[in-house]
């Protein structure tokens, strides 16, 4: 077994675990990271998202005007210029920038080496030891390759609670997880408008579903805005099965979903001339997988905060986004916040209540079903993962234990 020793550990190169690292790194640390990919970007490379939400705040305003500010802004500025993107709104005062997948991935390599973040891909945390309420170590498993890592300081930015998991560490349990979506490509599209493309695709949907044509799951098919370059196109289908997480759940989904991009293609092939001559391009590598079980930390976000538009004085983000409910065979619900006001999340939310030195970014920060809805979008998730880095970096150098009560700058 190969033994490696670093002042901080990161689980998962998603958005929040790249920007832990990049906040540890200039802690002056020692910092690894463990992606169980071959690459980087998490559910925004893997499942191929598209956009990134909660960088801005809601409002109708043409000129969109940051929600975040120092890294999960710069990250989103150099993706906007390399990606040759412009953000996109909405008629409910959302905006949200598209973005290429690779192009991502790229900036997110760039920002670890530049940090001299040692990164382990294809990496899968198995087991971890914790002694007297903290972590000490944990293995990995990177291909036939054992791996032991002790660290000081360890943040948990897997999206699925996993450090808590295999601690047997309490968690704010989900009632109901919302619905898992695949997103897939086209080619050779024969149309420049997006909203005329996207019109008319939903036009020919509800027809053939109220005529019997197809199945009424295969209605829940959306456009990923701002995707329509160069005659090809992305779509979401979201998944009408539960998810469990549960053993050989995402194969499931995985494969159902398939199943779904298979009948669209031919619908939208056969039934609509801009697809005349198209093709299935590509299906993303996984299946997005919105919302898991959650670590409790010394505090639970709530709906009431998110709704209420809750400042705190040791706020490390700043979040507008809205609570979303995704649920098999439904529409999605939105609960909006009023614009231009906006909710923030204290560091309690990113410090376990359990494990004195694990700290929390992303989807598995501590917060209520409806609370996550909103606050586990890519920009919160900057945002989180950023200041559970820095919390982790003050741990780990010994500094005093009243700094989670401290205000951190988002």
């Amino acid at each position: 077994m190969q033994q490696i020793n670093s002042d901080i550990l990161i689980i998962g190169g998603g958005s929040a675990g790249i920007a832990a690292a990049v906040s540890a790194s200039e802690a002056g640390l020692s910092v690894i990271l463990v992606e169980k990919f071959p690459y980087l970007g998490g559910n925004a490379t893997s499942a191929e998202v598209g956009t990134i939400c909660g960088i801005y705040h809601r409002s109708k305003s043409s000129t969109p005007q940051f929600i975040v500010d120092g890294f999960g802004k710069e990250f989103s500025e150099k993706l906007k210029v390399k990606s040759g993107s412009h953000v996109i709104s909405n008629q409910d005062g959302l905006h949200f920038l598209p973005y290429s997948v690779e192009k991502y991935k790229e900036i997110a390599l760039e920002y670890l080496t530049k940090h001299e973040v040692k990164t382990i891909f294809n990496g899968a945390i198995v087991d971890i030891e914790v002694e007297d309420n903290k972590a000490k170590y944990c293995i990995v498993n990177q291909n036939e390759k054992v791996i032991r890592i002790n660290f000081e300081a360890i943040v948990d930015c897997s999206g699925s609670s996993i450090v808590s998991r295999l601690a047997n560490s309490p968690l704010i349990k989900s009632e109901r997880f919302q619905s898992a979506a695949l997103v897939f490509s086209m080619k050779n599209v024969a149309c420049t408008d997006e909203h005329l493309l996207n019109f008319i695709v939903i036009k020919h949907l509800r027809s053939a579903v109220l005529d019997g044509l197809i199945n009424s799951e295969l209605g829940q098919l959306f456009m990923v805005p701002g995707s329509l370059r160069d005659g090809q196109i992305s779509f979401k289908v979201a998944i009408p099965l539960e998810v469990t997480l549960t053993k050989n759940n995402l194969s499931s989904l995985k494969q159902k979903g398939g199943e779904m991009v298979m009948d669209i293609v031919k619908l939208l092939t056969s039934e609509i001339d801009a697809f005349k001559n198209a093709m299935l391009d590509h299906v993303a590598e996984a299946v997005g997988i919105r919302t898991t079980n959650r670590t409790q930390g010394k505090y639970i976000l709530t709906e009431q905060d998110v709704l209420e538009c809750r400042k705190f004085n040791n706020a490390v983000a700043n979040c507008s986004w809205p609570i979303e409910e995704w649920l098999p065979l439904s529409k999605v619900k939105m609960d909006y916040l009023p614009e231009e006001d906006y909710y923030q999340i204290p560091a309690e939310c990113l410090v376990s209540a359990h494990i004195e030195n694990l700290f929390l970014g992303g989807k598995n920060i501590s917060a209520s079903d409806r609370a996550i809805g909103s606050a586990r979008v890519m920009g919160i998730c900057f945002q989180t993962g950023y200041a559970a880095g820095r919390l982790a970096s003050q741990f780990a150098n010994h500094t005093s234990k009243k700094n989670v009560k401290e205000l951190i700058h988002v």
